[in-house]
């Protein structure tokens, strides 16, 4: 892929839209992938050969602390009015 000819405001992955910064959507059966937000459009092929490489990772159990209502206001949440 080649972006030179092409002036936009991010240089990025194919992951990202290189107008808006925006994640571009998984390649699909369609020729072009497009920005949802902006519009730029994209060829498929442009991601020939990309890997793409995920990964979850879980906390041991018993590694988070619960919140308790001493720790303070700002641990607390918003407060709503109960009319």
């Amino acid at each position: 892929m080649d972006l030179n000819g092409i002036c936009s405001s991010f240089q990025s992955d194919l992951d990202f839209c290189p107008d808006c910064g925006s994640v571009l959507p998984l390649p699909g059966a369609q020729d072009a992938v497009a920005c949802i937000r902006c519009g730029f459009s994209i060829n498929v092929r442009d991601f020939e050969g990309k890997v793409v490489k995920t990964s979850v990772v879980f906390n041991k159990l018993g590694t988070a602390m619960p919140l308790s209502m001493e720790e303070g206001p700002e641990f607390q949440g918003p407060v709503v009015p109960i009319a």
